[in-house]
């Protein structure tokens, strides 16, 4: 559905709910960020398509929605997440239009300053806008997203250089209505602080986009914002990442794949993939892994060891996108996944790297 037939339905959809219901709609136009959208994707070797491909996209701080159900409108799935105690409309709006939209989507309230543990699965793509500032714990909340999620697409408020010298990867905690009279206000990142904790947090930075009042950014004048392009670093290893198959991220240390996932290459001079990776002792002796690229199968030379096992694949410039296919005549008995094999995460050595 064209954005512009999505945004004329909206108000005509939201009226009847307020006027039967009487709940007030989040006040702001949070489908303008469409436009922020593409302009963070289009310095990035990514594209909106690509990166919400392999999975669904998580809406976090939904507000009402409008963002959540204008993709699920586009046939992705799509779960919007927020607070129910700091929302608008104690999320009242957003549940009855996900009754009232067609479309593959949830709505959930968790608290989201806690953690996101409660969103046992693993997305693709996460857009986050507006939400930082108003968090106690960025940090934790970003930690848990890079396991979460491939991709994120971040934004929040910037404080002024004059205030916070942009030599300092700093942060602000502003106190109670200092911040336009809203206590739900937190912190003031300056650019340097907002791009370090995305690198702490398990983030490698793609883009970025300043909006709004360049001048602004004080204590008054609040308009100066700043959205990033993330990429995880648990998901996406420089021109490498997976595309589909694979569960979400364990203990921050492992991550099984499903025993049929794909990787996506960006084009390189390399000539062979190489994917270190373990497997519990009683599978080593009878797994197998299979490669084919666009239906041609690809041979794999095939390395087994207990502590670590390593497949080296040929490949081409041309070779873009490969399905990986792993078979073993175990499985555990607890765990009715069809698991794969298990990706060992490690930031100094990722389990995919392409070689000469």
């Amino acid at each position: 559905m064209p954005a512009s037939n999505f945004i004329a339905r909206l108000p005509t959809t939201k009226a009847p709910i307020n006027r039967e219901h009487a709940i007030e709609p989040y006040p702001y136009n949070t489908l303008d960020n469409l436009d922020l959208l593409d302009k963070l994707f289009a310095p990035a070797k990514l594209t909106f398509t690509d990166a919400a491909s392999s999975g669904a996209i998580l809406d976090l701080g939904c507000g009402d929605g409008d963002m959540g159900f204008y993709q699920s409108a586009q046939g992705h799935h799509v779960d919007m997440v927020d607070f129910e105690e700091t929302n608008h409309n104690r999320m009242q709006m957003a549940r009855h239009l996900a009754i009232a939209l067609p479309g593959n989507h949830t709505v959930t309230g968790i608290d989201i300053d806690r953690g996101l543990h409660a969103l046992d699965k693993h997305y693709s793509l996460t857009i986050a806008f507006g939400l930082l500032y108003h968090l106690k714990n960025p940090f934790l909340v970003l930690g848990d997203l890079a396991l979460r999620s491939s991709f994120a697409a971040v934004s929040t408020r910037i404080i002024d250089s004059k205030l916070m010298p942009e030599q300092l990867a700093a942060a602000c905690l502003v106190d109670n209505h200092e911040l336009g009279a809203d206590n739900t206000n937190f912190w003031l990142f300056n650019s340097k602080g907002f791009e370090r904790l995305a690198h702490r947090s398990g983030w490698r930075v793609l883009s970025r986009v300043r909006f709004g009042n360049p001048k602004a950014g004080d204590m008054h004048n609040k308009d100066a914002r700043e959205a990033l392009l993330l990429a995880s670093t648990y998901s996406v290893f420089d021109n490498i990442r997976l595309t589909y198959g694979t569960n979400r991220v364990e203990f921050e240390t492992y991550r099984w794949t499903q025993n049929k996932f794909g990787i996506h290459i960006e084009p390189s001079n390399k000539t062979h993939l190489e994917i270190h990776y373990f497997l519990p002792e009683a599978w080593l002796p009878t797994h197998t892994l299979t490669a084919s690229s666009n239906g041609q199968s690809i041979p794999v030379e095939l390395t087994k060891g207990k502590d670590e096992c390593r497949a080296r694949i040929p490949i081409t410039k041309e070779t873009t996108n490969i399905d990986i296919t792993c078979k073993s005549e175990s499985q555990p008995t607890n765990d009715q996944r069809p698991l794969g094999i298990i990706l060992k995460l490690d930031p100094g050595r990722p389990p995919l790297s392409l070689l000469a």
